[in-house]
């Protein structure tokens, strides 16, 4: 998980939400006439996140992106149209070939409707990178003693089998180019400078996983 700074919500965002009332609901958002803009939404979700899922990190684009409600609409309408309360998910498994159907899902869709305010780790929290680790194998784990970092890689699904073999291919593409017994670090720094840098203000997929297991090569 990485940490998100929300930006402000999108003018025509707001703009509908005055223009449709007090009685207007994230459903509304899908109907024909309102369909731009819960584009602009989403785009907008897509652009603050610089490319990459609120959950896993994975790339995201406005073709395998749903738009994540963090507290649940069901059980909080309230903040059902709360820009801050919208993220960017990935598809979990429903954007990855069919041989992975009976793979558990993750992100979004596994964690559903689940929020419980002492134990879900937020994309918002500033220290929310700090509470999870991740090794070599693309594995995922809890920062020790973390209960809250636990229980949100159980929900989300983010350590089942299909989320730890893409991030342990994206890290195998990396460390592969690298020399691990050259005691110079340059080109090690190199990685993460790059993994740091939005181009066309995207990051690449798991950068700061990868981030995190380079400078654990240090």
């Amino acid at each position: 998980m990485r940490y998100i700074t929300k930006r402000g919500s999108p003018q025509q965002f707001e703009d509908w939400k005055t223009q449709m009332g007090r009685r207007a609901t994230y459903k509304d958002l899908s109907h024909k006439g309102s369909m731009h803009v819960k584009n602009v939404v989403k785009e907008s979700l897509i652009d603050e996140q610089l490319g990459l899922c609120c959950y896993c990190g994975i790339s995201i684009d406005a073709e395998n992106v749903h738009i994540e409600h963090f507290i649940p609409q069901i059980d909080c309408p309230a903040r059902q149209l709360d820009y801050h309360n919208l993220h960017a998910s990935c598809q979990g498994k429903k954007i990855h070939i069919s041989q992975f159907e009976d793979e558990l899902n993750f992100c979004g869709h596994s964690k559903g409707r689940w929020y419980d305010p002492q134990l879900t780790v937020s994309p918002l929290d500033p220290e929310c990178e700090k509470y999870f680790l991740y090794g070599y194998d693309g594995t995922m784990e809890a920062q020790p003693g973390n209960v809250a970092a636990v229980e949100t890689i159980r929900r989300l699904g983010l350590d089942t089998y299909l989320p730890t073999i893409l991030r342990k291919a994206a890290i195998d593409a990396v460390l592969s180019s690298i020399d691990l017994s050259d005691p110079d670090t340059s080109e090690i720094d190199s990685w993460i400078s790059f993994f740091q840098t939005p181009q066309s203000n995207n990051l690449p997929s798991f950068s700061y996983i990868i981030i995190q297991v380079l400078q654990s090569l240090k």
